[in-house]
């Protein structure tokens, strides 16, 4: 697409006769020998597709390269995904980002010491709040939605054994069972056309669980907010800039208990 990036997209119409066509040569063996040259088709099909590995099936991105160098979050990419950039480099922002991993940490154990410290509580309603910075994202639509992954010091996601299979943990849905998976619990965006706009989820059986130290593990450092989980499909570029501080706009968990005697 231009000149002296290694690192770009490109746009076309997708119909069984759309394709990307590679040219190459072939350095001859023998001196003497015309060069030969090649050519390499990758075509792009409908995306219902036909099945089977046929040559109109739909192709998907397997790889993709952010640069943040020179920004506030040049620091994340020598950390290998372990580190994090405190909001307040970022003018009390945070972002989410698809496709490329880019998330939200949040660590919320220093408020629920309290809660842990009573006996016998009852969770009432959970609910997660986390506004939205508005008109901040005029080239990338929002993202539809945000899990929450349970993720250690590092970052790491935590794992469970489901079944017979190693799955990430990820909070599940209120009324699911919070050792479980694939019932995942997705905060969606409100109010998104107006100047306050917001995510919102239930985790009303998360929360139980969490103090209870009923999740099948150790507790995890913090819940790092993605708009992608490993299973997903149909991967896209959005972004979405969260506040995080200031004119009091924070993300905010409310949680309702009663204390059972």
């Amino acid at each position: 697409p231009s000149a002296g990036y290694d690192q770009a997209i490109v746009g076309f119409t997708r119909n069984p006769q759309s394709k990307l066509s590679f040219y190459f040569s072939v350095a001859p063996t023998m001196v003497g020998a015309r060069r030969k040259w090649r050519s390499y088709n990758i075509y792009y099909g409908p995306a219902s597709g036909t099945g089977g590995g046929k040559a109109n099936d739909p192709r998907y991105y397997t790889y993709f390269k952010s640069d943040i160098g020179g920004t506030p979050l040049s620091p994340l990419a020598q950390l290998n995904g372990a580190g994090t950039v405190a909001s307040a480099a970022l003018n009390n922002l945070s972002y989410v980002q698809d496709g490329i991993g880019l998330g939200t940490r949040l660590e919320f154990e220093s408020r629920l010491a309290p809660l842990r410290a009573l006996r016998n509580v009852a969770i009432n309603r959970a609910e997660l709040f986390v506004p939205v910075k508005p008109f901040a994202t005029a080239l990338w639509p929002n993202v539809n939605g945000l899990f929450l992954l349970e993720v250690n010091q590092s970052n790491r996601v935590l794992q469970r054994i489901s079944g017979l299979t190693s799955v990430e943990r990820i909070v599940q849905r209120s009324g699911s069972l919070q050792t479980g998976a694939n019932n995942e619990a997705l905060a969606l965006l409100y109010d998104a056309k107006t100047a306050a706009p917001y995510f919102s989820v239930d985790i009303t059986n998360y929360q139980q669980a969490y103090l209870s130290n009923q999740l099948d593990g150790p507790l995890p450092a913090a819940l790092v907010l993605l708009p992608t989980v490993r299973r997903s499909q149909n991967l896209t570029l959005n972004r979405t800039v969260l506040d995080a501080g200031g004119a009091g706009r924070t993300p905010r968990l409310r949680v309702y208990y009663s204390e059972l005697r």
